[in-house]
């Protein structure tokens, strides 16, 4: 009896602790089947910079990290291959740029996890594959293929003018077909980062750079990509959502700490309003702050074919103090 009852104990101390090393919780899964078919992204230029542009949203889960300007801007394309659902980076990059195009997703707070991701990168010598433990544009870890290798590098913000940081941590030969499809298998543990292709080479690197950090999709060649997964162990996930919960609530609190705006004014502008375009300071000298309202004409694409068509100076009261142009 004695021995039955230590064998019951032993066993599901065993059990207890298989649950906490081997059972894998899925924490995202995407196959792109809900955006919606076309450009990912429209071209708006430098605006997004400094203005919030309904076009360049999040889509789904994911959200359009850096691009160059141009038509290149438009490099994200979602297709129908197949019966497939992909997203396509359809334009060609030179190797060595100190920026990328990159769709990112995810949560800043994961930590340790397995990342699973299909894709179909061109052979050539830029770079097409996955980024983890991302921080911003500039910081993140990538595995992906390059001119006949596949490699794990680090990436951590530049040493000058357009020039990124990088450090490769591993890499080997590998050789694919264009049109292939490739299985990358990324885990990262700690400092402990482990990435492959499967079936094919294995690398890894102890580096503690990034602890945490979103992942995503960085392709400087033409590159496809079918389905993104996420899993955690169960003690790992317990962490994170705690952490992220956590953080939520005291966001929350902030906001709830803050005043509440409330209408102070309604100033009529007639036909000299704008949108975005309203600079304040004491146009008067009167100690008191005014408005002034610009209009601008866009005679082409970009920025640079804009003039300013009017300018209004008003007081907080509606006074027109004097107008320059023509409103419209």
């Amino acid at each position: 009896m004695k021995i039955n009852l230590l064998f019951v104990l032993f066993f599901g101390i065993i059990c207890t602790g298989c649950n906490n090393y081997q059972d894998n919780s899925i924490v995202f899964y995407d196959d792109f089947n809900k955006l919606p078919r076309g450009v990912f992204n429209s071209e708006r230029g430098a605006q997004t910079e400094y203005h919030f542009v309904h076009e360049s949203m999040p889509k789904g889960n994911w959200a359009l990290s850096t691009f160059s300007s141009g038509s290149i801007q438009n490099s994200w394309d979602v297709r129908d291959e197949t019966g497939d659902r992909v997203i396509h980076q359809i334009h060609t990059f030179k190797a060595g740029k100190h920026t990328h195009p990159i769709l990112v997703s995810g949560d800043e707070l994961w930590e340790n996890y397995t990342l699973e991701a299909k894709f179909s990168p061109t052979k050539g010598e830029s770079e097409s594959g996955i980024i983890f433990r991302y921080q911003n544009d500039r910081s993140y870890y990538f595995f992906g293929t390059i001119g006949g290798k596949i490699i794990l590098k680090l990436v951590n913000h530049g040493i000058g003018f357009r020039q990124t940081n990088e450090k490769l941590l591993d890499e080997q030969p590998f050789e694919f077909q264009n049109n292939t499809w490739l299985t990358a298998k990324i885990e990262v543990h700690g400092a402990t980062l482990k990435a492959k292709i499967v079936d094919g080479p294995e690398l890894s690197a102890i580096d503690s750079t990034y602890s945490k950090g979103k992942m995503g999709l960085l392709a400087d060649l033409p590159t496809k990509y079918t389905s993104i997964e996420v899993r955690m162990l169960e003690k790992d996930k317990i962490s994170y959502t705690k952490e992220r919960q956590e953080i939520n609530s005291a966001e929350l609190n902030f906001q709830h700490k803050n005043p509440k705006p409330v209408v102070w004014k309604k100033i009529a502008t007639h036909n000299f309003g704008t949108g975005r375009n309203i600079r304040f300071g004491d146009l008067n000298n009167d100690g008191n702050i005014d408005l002034l309202i610009g209009q601008v004409v866009h005679h082409g694409m970009k920025d640079r074919n804009s003039e300013l068509s009017c300018l209004t100076a008003i007081t907080t009261d509606g006074e027109i103090l004097w107008k320059k142009g023509v409103p419209d």
